[in-house]
């Protein structure tokens, strides 16, 4: 546990200009994730996995596959806390916690 004493000595604190950074550079690394899937999805996925669609439909359905992208890493934590709370309890959607 981060600031939790180890054998009586206190752990280090984090600085927040450390913390910052750290926030500064994921935000910047996933913001360019969305900007090269957005022009990707705009110039290159319509022809490459819509090639049978009108350009512009395959567009917009580039554009609508993008939302799955981005809100799939979310789904699998309460997805498993449900399926694991109804093994233990036998009750479905409660947590036994």
């Amino acid at each position: 546990m981060l600031g939790a004493p180890n054998n009586g000595v206190p752990a280090a604190p984090i600085s927040v200009v450390r913390v910052a950074a750290a926030s500064f550079i994921g935000t910047t690394i996933e913001w360019y994730d969305f900007f090269l899937y957005g022009m990707a999805a705009a110039l290159v996925f319509n022809q490459l996995f819509f090639p049978t669609l009108d350009p512009l439909v395959g567009t917009m359905a580039s554009f609508v596959c993008s939302p799955a992208g981005r809100l799939s890493p979310q789904a699998p934590g309460p997805i498993d806390r449900n399926c694991l709370s109804s093994r233990k309890t036998g009750d479905i959607g409660t947590n036994p916690r």
